[in-house]
């Protein structure tokens, strides 16, 4: 189908989000919470301290590969923005990804498989190699979607998702499937992809969608935004598999079963106390570059409100944290034992882990993609020095995720601070679009 015959215009809709779509979206935001945080509030009490354990670094690893992944959709967002009848195909590029991914993952499993998912790797494996191949297809469906300013149907794919992730955890719960099952339901709601295109006549029209130039620099954007969001992944998704490898369970000093205990319940911690915030950021990330693309106010302006809202919820969340989190964690197993600062110390950290999500984006859709890189980067070695600093696993971990996102901050609203300061960039180039 060429350009000029596609059924939808290349032109993204001007108009802003109409009330039923913003009501999608947070349906959206709050439903994928909703359903991660039941899944991992299930898993204990299914699957046991060792299994459980198993199934948060396998759950960790997946979703590092989707947040590895989602450079794609922050890319394609941008791309499919402002499309033009020589670009390539959006899907295209995601579907040469995730070959490419597929490979990668299935072939490197074997030799990291067997010291991450001791008891699961034989299957657990070739299940992410799998769902790696499908996932860029379905980020790039929803790229597509948001880039052509599709809000509802953008949110009801996410929907969806986490619908059916949930959906297929639970019934291996109820079946008896045990850790293979969680490991398969977690993995294929990426089905979604088909499902929505079965039964959706506007994103099958927008499969063909046109990006703002060739495949060639399409890709290559979308490697330097995987880059950038590699280091997003280590903190934000990806976290629990950088606890286990810094902090082996004999380096703990407790005896096996106790280490693994304790461990279960930091990685589950860390968990639910940034779903609250993280899901639903994550969900909007895709509207939050769409917005940002071609801002040319200050960084202040741009992030005043939502830094002001963010931290109003956070301190909120931590005072709540602090008496609550102790007693739902025993009431999901009662081996997890952790003190309340923890709690309420984690979910203070995840404003900064937002605020830096926030600044990430603007960077992104003002085509700072190596400052992008830099400030994550600087995050993600801050954190992982404090992972290795000799203390104890609840102070070590609190203090990276606190010290990380915090360093990464500074460094990323320095950075488009002066990037806002024409004397600064008086050379820039026209492909970047100043702040």
């Amino acid at each position: 189908m060429t350009a000029a015959a596609e059924p939808i215009s290349d032109e993204p809709e001007r108009t802003g989000i109409s009330r039923r779509a913003r009501i999608l979206l947070l349906v959206a935001s709050a439903a994928g919470a909703a359903s991660n945080f039941g899944i991992l509030a299930l898993s204990p009490s299914v699957l046991g301290v060792a299994g459980n354990l198993e199934f948060l670094v396998f759950w960790s690893i997946l979703f590092g590969i989707f947040g590895v992944q989602s450079g794609l959709q922050n890319e394609a967002t941008r791309a499919a923005t402002k499309p033009s009848p020589r670009g390539a195909r959006v899907m295209t590029a995601g579907a040469v990804w995730g070959a490419l991914f597929a490979a990668a993952v299935g072939l490197s499993g074997i030799w990291w498989g067997p010291h991450l998912l001791p008891d699961a790797y034989r299957y657990a494996v070739p299940v992410l190699a799998v769902t790696a191949f499908l996932y860029p297809l379905y980020i790039t469906q929803v790229a597509t979607l948001g880039g052509s300013r599709r809000w509802e149907w953008y949110s009801s794919e996410l929907l969806v998702e986490s619908a059916l992730r949930v959906l297929l955890v639970a019934a291996a719960a109820l079946l008896g499937w045990g850790l293979g099952g969680f490991i398969v339901g977690s993995a294929a709601a990426v089905a979604t992809v088909g499902v929505i295109l079965a039964v959706g006549r506007t994103p099958r029209r927008l499969v063909g969608r046109r990006a703002d130039v060739g495949l060639r620099t399409l890709l290559g954007h979308g490697a330097l935004a995987m880059t950038s969001t590699a280091f997003t992944a280590l903190l934000v998704t990806g976290y629990s598999v950088l606890v286990k490898v810094t902090n082996p369970l004999d380096s703990l000093g407790l005896p096996p079963h106790d280490a693994a205990a304790l461990m279960g319940a930091c990685m589950l911690a860390v968990s639910l106390t940034r779903a609250p915030i993280m899901m639903p950021l994550t969900a909007f990330v895709s509207v939050v570059i769409s917005a940002f693309t071609g801002h040319r106010g200050t960084v202040s302006e741009a992030v005043r409100k939502p830094f002001v809202l963010l931290a109003i919820v956070g301190l909120a969340g931590a005072a709540a944290a602090w008496p609550i989190g102790p007693w739902v964690l025993r009431m999901l197993n009662p081996e997890y034992v952790l003190p309340g600062w923890y709690f309420a110390a984690l979910t203070a950290s995840s404003v900064l882990l937002a605020w830096l999500t926030i600044l990430g984006a603007l960077a992104l859709a003002t085509n700072h993609h190596v400052l992008y890189v830099v400030g994550w980067g600087t995050a993600s070695v801050v954190a992982i020095a404090c992972l290795l600093a000799p203390l104890s696993l609840t102070v070590s971990t609190s203090l990276s995720i606190f010290a990380g996102p915090g360093a990464g901050t500074l460094v990323l609203f320095l950075g488009l601070s002066r990037r806002s300061d024409p004397s600064a960039d008086a050379e820039e180039d026209e492909r970047t679009s100043p702040v």
